[in-house]
């Protein structure tokens, strides 16, 4: 019992949640810094994305919202504490592009990418500074 007891308190002080993302799981991710890819300019404002196996849905600080209908999973991330990657196709209804969520051992990464559609409008990497169950 004390081991256990042990291990539940350093897996609560590591405060990284163990859960995977496969596209089944609804999970929300909280970015505090953003690049433009394109520019390599930094943009200061907030976002939070749900991620489920139907729909991407981001909203920036304002409450501003934008959904993405997913159409394809490539991958699975079993536990989003340890190094991992998970690519969803996504569309917005007039363009198709890829949200690609990424930890390595420095950072989790969410890359929005547009690029490849019919308006090439828009790459950007979102910096996550927590991720949980929604």
């Amino acid at each position: 019992m004390k081991f256990l007891t042990i291990v539940f308190l350093y897996l609560s002080a590591l405060g990284t949640p163990l859960f995977g993302q496969s596209g089944r799981e609804n999970l929300t991710w909280s970015a505090s810094k953003i690049v433009d890819e394109k520019n390599n300019r930094l943009i200061d404002n907030s976002y939070v994305f749900n991620t489920s196996v139907t729909r991407v849905t981001m909203i920036q600080k304002n409450n501003y919202t934008l959904s993405f209908d997913v159409t394809g999973v490539d991958g699975s991330w079993t536990d989003v504490a340890t190094p991992g990657k998970i690519a969803f196709a996504i569309s917005d209804g007039d363009d198709t592009g890829t949200l690609t969520i990424q930890r390595s051992t420095k950072e989790i990464t969410i890359v929005l990418d547009f690029s490849q559609g019919a308006s090439g409008r828009l790459v950007r990497k979102f910096i996550i500074n927590s991720v949980q169950r929604s």
